[in-house]
């Protein structure tokens, strides 16, 4: 199947997006490479698929256009089925699957067990959190609006001062491409290939808290401030560009990978005007250290080492 869309395209030349598609890609491609990202991605890249606009948006660009992303016979897709809705499940499930055979992309599906009590959406987000680090690299439609949704969240919940970054670009294997993009944009690049998507039904849902930010508060907000959630998404990506350049450097020296927890104690740590330790991986310090002349250093030592 491989051969035969290669040789397709090989045949015919590339196909070329339309006016958004090609506006899109050349964005998406720009900002990874701001965020210090190697193009095209090596290995299989799945890209994390539910059915809804953003992911399906994700997958046809890729699959189309994505070519400095991610080669085609590198991309995978993978659907969590958490059988929350059992007929949204059954819908969503089969939607995936005429959507990979459409564009030949093979599909993985991991079904899911949920308690059904208590806060279902963060239950849902461990299991496909736990089901993602067992994939060589995750790409995820996360988009600027639920960045912007992030930061007014922890924003209301007093957690902005150890969360302030919101939703990285990359964390573990798991990397957003469209984090500095409205979903609107993404919505009108499927309309302008003629693609179809899902609207789960969770997202409308305001008896969750987070259903009542998205649909409730932030609405009034930009009707008062049309430009408060671009702003939010440019505040966000510049916050944890800035938050994350030091974790980066430290865990590229370790050759460990980065995870949220670790840029958000290196943030309080920067922000404190005390020194501090910080545990890492493999039994490293870290160690922040303030000089007379008020310059800072950061000291990376081995636990076994600390006392020489």
């Amino acid at each position: 199947m491989i051969d035969r869309v290669l040789g397709m395209e090989k045949k015919f030349g590339y196909p070329k997006p339309g006016p958004l598609g090609g506006r899109i890609i050349r964005e998406i491609v720009v900002f990874a490479q701001k965020e210090g990202l190697k193009l095209p991605i090596e290995g299989p890249v799945f890209v994390g698929l539910s059915g809804g606009a953003d992911s399906i948006a994700l997958l046809v660009l890729l699959a189309r256009y994505g070519r400095r992303w991610v080669k085609k016979e590198n991309l995978y897709a993978l659907h969590v089925n958490h059988g929350i809705q059992e007929a949204w499940s059954e819908q969503s499930q089969k939607f995936v699957i005429d959507l990979c055979k459409k564009y030949e992309v093979p599909l993985e599906i991991v079904p899911v067990s949920l308690s059904l009590s208590g806060d279902l959406e963060n239950e849902a987000r461990k299991k496909r959190k736990e089901i993602f680090r067992k994939k060589t690299q995750v790409l995820t439609g996360h988009h600027g609006d639920d960045l912007a949704e992030t930061l007014l969240w922890r924003l209301f919940t007093g957690s902005h001062q150890t969360h302030g970054g919101g939703v990285l670009f990359q964390e573990e294997n798991e990397i957003r491409p469209f984090l500095s993009m409205r979903k609107s944009m993404l919505i009108d690049f499927l309309k302008e290939e003629n693609e179809s998507w899902l609207d789960d039904p969770m997202n409308e849902d305001v008896r969750f808290l987070r259903g009542k930010l998205r649909n409730k508060i932030i609405p009034v907000i930009e009707e008062c401030f049309p430009q408060a959630i671009s702003h939010l998404i440019d505040q966000g990506v510049g916050a944890q560009r800035q938050d994350s350049s030091l974790a980066q450097i430290i865990f590229g020296v370790m050759n460990s990978r980065l995870k949220r927890g670790h840029v958000d104690q290196i943030r309080q740590m920067m922000e404190s005007d005390q020194d501090g330790l910080m545990n890492l991986p493999g039994d490293w310090i870290l160690k922040r250290q303030r000089n007379e002349d008020k310059t800072t250093h950061w000291i990376i030592f081995s636990e076994k080492n600390k006392n020489r």
